[in-house]
């Protein structure tokens, strides 16, 4: 709010706000698609409180349109980076969940419902069957992950 649309658009009395203002926004900001996105929301939420207070008739922000955002291509770890891993001075803690991720090929979420009950080291195996997802920002424990077991 206080660093892209209030310096662009504060200076406009709300009646006079119009859709060309919001699109101008947008497309200053486009090559920051997640940006232009939340810009979006957040005018749509403000100018719809202003409907409700009687104070516009119509939410400009509405019919905006903003660009398309490319989910980044996943890439396998080069070289460097896995050294890297290797020689990363972790805690203990954060040693054993990056080696499940790297080892395992586990999710976060599947690496953060690990267990005690889930390894094995007399079978050398560890049991994923579980993952953890957050929904509105509570984690929550669902099963039926990728796989079954994996041989330690």
């Amino acid at each position: 709010m206080n660093h892209h649309i209030k310096p662009e658009l504060g200076h406009i009395p709300l009646n006079k706000l119009c859709r060309s203002d919001v699109q101008k926004l947008i497309n200053d900001n486009q090559v920051h698609p997640r940006t232009c996105e939340q810009i979006k929301m957040t005018m749509v939420q403000i100018l719809n409180c202003a409907i409700d207070d009687k104070l516009l008739i119509d939410n400009v922000a509405k019919k905006v349109t903003v660009p398309k955002r490319h989910k980044s291509e996943r890439r396998i770890l080069t070289d460097l980076e896995k050294e890297a891993i290797k020689k990363a001075d972790f805690t203990i803690s954060e040693r054993a969940f990056i080696m499940l991720l790297y080892y395992f090929g586990l999710r976060r979420g599947e690496a953060l419902a690990i267990t005690k009950a889930d390894i094995d080291l007399r079978q050398r195996m560890l049991t994923n069957n579980k993952t953890i997802v957050f929904e509105v920002n509570n984690p929550i424990v669902k099963t039926g992950a990728k796989s079954d077991g994996n041989a330690l």
